[in-house]
């Protein structure tokens, strides 16, 4: 546990380092200890090794990654023995969610789409390269319908699928032309690749997104904590987070920064975030619980950029990937500003991948607290107590946790409708 607890720390310092220079001297010095790491470091600069710029490519319609820089560094032992060029073997895909891939169903089987639809996806062709198009990956789209599958409309999921399978097709821009190719050439074999497509992926045992429904019950279950404590206390909003956070340690059992810093928008009032001002109106909707999982679907998005973002074990000598996601959810890209990664850790010969988030955040919440606050949670924050939580935490608690605050934030509102 003490070597597992020593790398932790080690990897988090370094994805904090302020330039790439002192990164890479900080890996070499302890390069012994991070053989098996390989550090995807973001910069702000467009100098790096591969330049991913967050893009506007028409209002409410981005093309995003989960780090905070415009460009990215390898640091890696291969970096620090050879002292020059090396090559590395990556796999990108850009991702679309449910969002952007419904406004291209529109645009393929819609008699009138709106003006929107036509914005979006000529955007999309003007702005980025047609072999990018023609890739787009619907994996997170998928797995994003199938946590929400009480809403979802299986034919236009097929529809969406057959969409967006027909794209490398017809390996054209999106305009007039395209929709007439489509319905007349494209649509009948589209509509064939897609039955097959999703016949396998809702028949076959270890679907890979499948088990990420777990994610989107962890992302739920803070939100409600945080909406209870918020309606239940009348307490400083340092107060609030303080109970927060001692939920979070002793229920929970997961740290997760880059969600704790949306509970913080809504704690402390700040409404920096559309999310936030979404759940500010949960006494005015007449379905508070849906909100919520709507909002929790949102941070899973973003956390699914993360995990992505990682090893893979492909049989190409493929050594990680970089996921980009195309979102036209105005939430998505508040949450990305907000919470983007100074970097991520991957394994090389694993599956596993630890974000590195700024430490900024977590030096604001020392700052806001204070040391008599902090005492009696401080541990949670150590590589040390990371390890712990992890030994402890229980999808099955977490579920029945669920549960009970479904019904304790429903009472709530109740009450506070009737005063």
């Amino acid at each position: 546990m003490n070597k597992e607890i020593n790398t932790l720390k080690l990897l988090n310092e370094i994805g904090n380092a302020p330039s790439f220079s002192d990164a890479i001297d900080q890996y070499e010095y302890f390069k012994n200890d991070l053989g098996e790491w390989r550090l995807i470091y973001s910069n702000e600069s467009s100098d790096g090794l591969f330049y991913l710029p967050k893009k506007e490519l028409s209002p409410k319609c981005y093309l995003l990654t989960p780090f905070k820089g415009s460009s990215l560094y390898v640091i890696d032992k291969e970096v620090i023995e050879i002292k020059g060029l090396t090559k590395h073997f990556i796999s990108t895909a850009i991702y679309v969610d449910s969002n952007t891939a419904s406004y291209i169903r529109s645009f393929a089987y819609e008699d009138q789409p709106s003006d929107r639809v036509f914005q979006v996806c000529r955007s999309v062709s003007e702005n980025m390269l047609q072999d990018d198009v023609n890739n787009l990956n619907m994996a997170l789209y998928l797995s994003e319908i199938e946590n929400n599958l009480k809403e979802t409309d299986l034919k236009k999921v097929r529809e969406t699928v057959s969409a967006l399978k027909s794209i490398s097709m017809m390996n054209s821009p999106f305009n007039d032309s395209w929709r007439e190719s489509f319905l007349k050439k494209y649509k009948t074999i589209s509509e064939r690749d897609a039955d097959e497509l999703l016949f396998d992926y809702y028949n076959k045992d270890g679907r890979p997104f499948g088990q990420f429904s777990a994610i989107v019950d962890l992302m739920e279950l803070l939100l409600l904590k945080t909406k209870i404590i918020e309606y239940s206390s009348k307490r400083s909003s340092e107060n609030k987070l303080l109970n927060l956070l001692s939920v979070i340690d002793k229920e929970i059992n997961i740290l997760m920064p880059k969600e704790m810093a949306v509970c913080v928008d809504i704690l402390f009032y700040k409404n920096t975030l559309q999310i936030t001002r979404k759940l500010n109106g949960l006494t005015n909707t007449s379905e508070p619980l849906q909100l919520i999982r709507n909002c929790a679907m949102d941070l899973f998005i973003v956390r699914m950029l993360d995990l992505l973002t990682n090893t893979i074990n492909d049989g190409n000598n493929t050594q990680f990937h970089l996921a980009q996601i195309l979102t036209c959810d105005v939430d998505v890209w508040d949450i990305l500003n907000l919470t983007g990664l100074n970097a991520i850790a991957v394994h090389r010969e694993s599956c596993k991948s630890l974000p590195v988030y700024s430490s900024d955040f977590t030096e604001w919440i020392f700052d806001t607290l204070g040391d008599k606050k902090l005492d009696s949670i401080s541990r949670m924050f150590t590589p040390q107590g990371i390890v712990e939580r992890k030994k402890k935490h229980s999808h099955n608690e977490i579920k029945n946790n669920l549960l009970r605050s479904r019904q304790e934030l429903v009472e709530l509102l109740r009450s506070k409708r009737k005063t």
